[in-house]
């Protein structure tokens, strides 16, 4: 028979024992290489995650305002933790051109402004609105009321895990983002404001929040609870700083958690023009009176004075002048003799008749003056008429 070679028992034992430690070497880098792409993509998982809870909040706060009535609120609470704003996100209507978004199978009850009864707010638990929010032919306006707000994750057993939720008026509110960290004693929400009259742009402090619009009209007293020069503190916020953290297991024994963060600043544009004519309600009508003024004895003029409207330099902010008519004996209004315009709020107006000093010879009539004040806002829409008593001139003999 022909010889056949083969393995001898000596290179099967060498061979077996290279083999041994090659697996020995080539494993435990296998396994740390495994663990290297899981933690890469632990870490990708979670920077996307804090990057699209910021991106979903930035992608609104920028519409902060659009189409709302010069009554409704651009900003309604604004928390550490919550922050509710109004503005004409969606609609349905196809003929709507203020709109952001047009989607024909929306939800009616999330496309038109939120009315009373009012709801509370998230985690503040404020109640909005407390007055209905209707436009100058009284239908609903069309801005929705928008809210973001994180909770604690209670079906996580990580520390400090918390979801952000979203929710337009009375919906049901949605999940946008799980796996948020937020760190004890900080806000996942922080606010700059025009801290003064200066306009000096500063952070919120955190004793001041949440701010709340308390009142549905911009910059009264009753909701600034300062100054009369200083708008509503939650009128002065100017930008909305996100602070967001998404969390994952690193799959090296022991590790702890890792994080990413992501921080972004938006401005909210439409807030610093608050101050801007928003021409929306009909103007409501002032107060007037008027009395004779007499010079060395004898009748000189009519002093006509009356207050200023309530949207003039506050409110809406939109009164551009104030009309005068004049009554002489009992005869109807006719065309304005006059017009005053708007001061913007710089106190009460007054104006002077001199057309009233009459001789007696000449002017059978009974001399008597009546004058109406008509406010008007850059519509144009006008009040009604505000008159003031009868005044009687003694004639000249």
């Amino acid at each position: 028979m022909r010889h056949r070679p083969g393995f001898t028992v000596t290179e099967l034992l060498v061979a077996a024992v290279v083999t041994a430690v090659i697996f020995m070497v080539g494993i435990p880098l296998l396994g740390s290489q495994s663990r290297a792409v899981a933690a890469t993509a632990g870490r990708l998982d979670a920077a996307q995650t804090a990057r699209y809870a910021q991106n979903a909040i930035d992608r609104e706060l920028r519409m902060v305002g659009v189409n709302t009535l010069g009554t409704q609120p651009m900003l309604v609470q604004a928390g550490p933790f919550a922050v509710t704003f109004n503005a004409d996100l969606s609609t349905r209507d196809a003929q709507d051109m203020w709109s952001i978004y047009y989607d024909a199978d929306a939800d009616s009850t999330t496309t038109l402004a939120l009315q009373p009864a009012g709801m509370a707010l998230p985690v503040s638990g404020f109640v909005y609105p407390s007055v209905p929010e209707l436009d100058k032919d009284g239908l609903p306006g069309r801005a929705e009321t928008i809210s973001f707000w994180v909770s604690a994750d209670s079906s996580s057993a990580r520390p400090n895990e918390y979801v952000l939720f979203r929710a337009v008026n009375r919906s049901t509110p949605t999940v946008v983002a799980t796996g948020l960290y937020i760190p004890n004693g900080q806000p996942f929400f922080k606010y700059l404001w025009a801290k003064d009259s200066t306009g000096v742009i500063d952070t919120v402090p955190a004793a001041y929040q949440p701010l709340l619009h308390s009142t549905p009209l911009h910059g009264t007293l009753a909701d600034t609870g300062e100054t009369a020069t200083l708008a509503a503190r939650i009128d002065r916020v100017r930008s909305v700083i996100v602070t967001a953290q998404g969390q994952f297991k690193d799959p090296v024994p022991n590790a702890p958690l890792g994080r990413r963060l992501v921080r972004s600043r938006t401005a909210l544009i439409n807030m610093t023009m608050l101050n801007r004519p928003s021409c929306g309600l009909s103007p409501s009508p002032v107060v007037a009176g008027a009395f004779l003024v007499n010079v060395s004895g004898q009748p000189d003029h009519i002093h006509v004075l009356w207050t200023r409207a309530t949207d003039d330099g506050s409110g809406e902010r939109d009164i551009d002048r104030y009309l005068i008519f004049r009554s002489v004996d009992g005869v109807a209004y006719g065309d304005p003799l006059d017009e005053i315009a708007s001061t913007n709020g710089a106190g009460a107006y007054a104006w002077d008749d001199y057309d009233v000093k009459r001789n007696a010879p000449s002017y059978p009539g009974s001399n008597t003056f009546a004058y109406a004040i008509v406010v008007q806002d850059c519509q144009p829409q006008v009040s009604t008429p505000a008159a003031t008593s009868t005044i009687t001139v003694p004639t000249i003999p």
